[in-house]
């Protein structure tokens, strides 16, 4: 069943977009030596700074959206969004959240407005 494929995808990109990268986690930039100690894995891993040749968690949860094509399959897309623009701890997960929300909405446009309501508090 595709919802169940769906599900089995979208748990574990909706908890890497909450997760506590530890600082020192090995991960391969595409800026070379001109590596930024400044760019943290988690921006990295989840925003995809500085690896624009390798795939990043907010980019796999766009493509799964558009590859989804449907409202029902949507919302718990966009409740796994929210949850990270509601955390209360880390603000690089909220950003990360409201980036993965925008570029979500820029790729699927007016179909995904019919969920924007659910995004208001």
């Amino acid at each position: 069943d595709d919802g169940q494929r769906y599900n089995a995808i979208l748990n574990p990109l909706g908890k890497l977009l909450e997760a506590n990268i530890p600082p020192n986690f090995p991960v391969d930039s595409s800026s070379g030596e001109n590596k930024s100690s400044e760019i943290s894995p988690f921006q990295q891993l989840v925003s995809g700074v500085g690896t624009t040749e390798h795939g990043n968690v907010i980019a796999c949860l766009t493509a799964l959206a558009a590859a989804a094509g449907n409202e029902q399959l949507w919302k718990p897309l966009n409740h796994a969004i929210l949850q990270a623009c509601g955390n209360d701890s880390r603000s690089e997960v909220r950003k990360a959240g409201a980036s993965a929300l925008l570029t979500i909405i820029q790729t699927l446009g007016e179909e995904y407005m019919v969920l924007l309501p659910e995004c208001l508090p």
